[in-house]
């Protein structure tokens, strides 16, 4: 007599089976298809990496700060486009440049503002990853006892991206 003796899969294994591999490849899935989930403008500030290095008196115009910034990220940028310069001194709020003149110490000269502007010089027009570049602010130096900070904004938001303050030691000193 010949009975057949094989054994198959019994119903509750092969049900635990297909729900281990049903999970497993959900997973599989939503990690593949979560980046275009996600909203793909990450912004400016997620990705920027831009550090004020120095802020020191103007060669050409002595009376004035020139900036000094590093990018310190793998992104090439327009400043010009994407940021603006907002300045300000203890106990008042940070202001643009055109209504920074309104705060105890801070003067400015609309002729000289090259930072971040159409004028702007090319290194900051065109700001590559591991540059360094400088640029007449057009406001008068710091001097001792009255610091004057100057702020890095992203020019949509109005979100900080990097700040320096400026109180130099003596009134002639050349750096901050």
């Amino acid at each position: 007599m010949l009975t057949n003796t094989s054994k198959g899969i019994t119903p509750v294994i092969a049900i635990v089976l297909l729900l281990l591999v049903t999970v497993g490849a959900v997973g599989v899935v939503y990690t593949q298809f979560q980046g275009l989930v996600q909203d793909p403008d990450t912004g400016f500030l997620e990705e920027v990496e831009i550090d004020f290095q120095t802020v020191t008196r103007n060669t050409t115009s002595p009376d004035t700060m020139s900036i000094r910034i590093q990018n310190q990220g793998e992104e090439q940028y327009n400043l010009s486009d994407v940021a603006r310069m907002e300045y300000s001194v203890p106990g008042e709020q940070r202001l643009e440049f055109d209504t920074a003149d309104v705060l105890d110490g801070v003067s400015t000269d609309g002729s000289q503002q090259q930072c971040l502007t159409d004028t702007a010089p090319n290194d900051i027009q065109e700001f590559r990853p591991g540059t360094t570049a400088s640029c007449n602010t057009g406001v008068e130096m710091a001097s001792p006892g009255n610091p004057i900070t100057v702020h890095l904004v992203d020019s949509e938001s109005g979100e900080e991206i990097s700040s320096y303050t400026c109180e130099p030691s003596t009134s002639t000193s050349a750096t901050c």
